[in-house]
């Protein structure tokens, strides 16, 4: 059993793996403009594309003072984002 999910076991014998959401504490009040790099970089070429460690570059110049392991975060919020873009299309 971890911190953010637990394998349960049914009646049948087989695991089902429930993971619950994971909060984004530090990058809450930045998710807006993470959205808007996300996007701005998505309309890019895609060999003019800039990789999830340059956004996260370009979000701490904006003033965003999580550390790298925070891009952690950024990785699943971009992953997100690009996945609800992508379902709504």
């Amino acid at each position: 059993m971890t911190a953010s999910g637990r394998a349960r076991v049914a009646a049948h014998g087989a695991f089902a793996y429930e993971r619950n959401p994971q909060p984004l504490p530090e990058l809450g009040p930045w998710t807006s403009d993470l959205e808007r790099l996300l996007e701005a970089n998505e309309r890019r070429a895609r060999r003019d594309r800039l990789a999830m460690i340059r956004i996260f570059e370009e979000l701490h110049g904006l003033g965003y003072r999580g550390g790298y392991d925070g891009a952690g975060a950024i990785r699943r919020l971009g992953t997100l984002i690009a996945r609800r873009r992508r379902s709504c299309r």
